[in-house]
């Protein structure tokens, strides 16, 4: 069951990836589905990190997510990962991290992949 999109959460804004691929459909479609596989597998591996106890690596996750995210125009995603990355990870309440992450990463999933029908070639 996937949860509503919430206008709390805000849209993604796209302008970015369409400069990025000039516009080229084809290749914004390859973005996309990275970035979709992306928005499914970091939030994974972040928590097995977090159950490992292994907190570098999970800084380090943070990170990667935060590169293969960066043209989604979604500042709540990309602020919450910036602050991951920072030196201070070991003071963060990871599961409450972890529930923010899965929640972002779902509403920012349910808006590339409809701009993945909108667009599919």
């Amino acid at each position: 069951m996937s949860i509503p999109k919430s206008n709390a959460l805000g849209q993604l804004d796209f302008t970015g990836l369409y400069d990025v691929t000039d516009g080229n459909e084809e290749f914004m479609a390859k973005l996309l589905q990275a970035i979709s596989n992306s928005l499914y597998s970091f939030p994974n591996d972040m928590q097995q990190a977090i159950d490992e106890q292994n907190l570098v690596q999970f800084a380090k996750l943070a990170h990667k997510f935060k590169s293969s995210t960066a043209y989604l125009g979604f500042p709540p995603l990309d602020e919450l990962l910036s602050e991951l990355e920072a030196d201070n990870v070991e003071q963060v309440d990871t599961h409450t991290v972890m529930e923010e992450i899965n929640l972002l990463s779902t509403h920012a999933l349910e808006y590339v992949t409809d701009k993945l029908l909108e667009i599919k070639i």
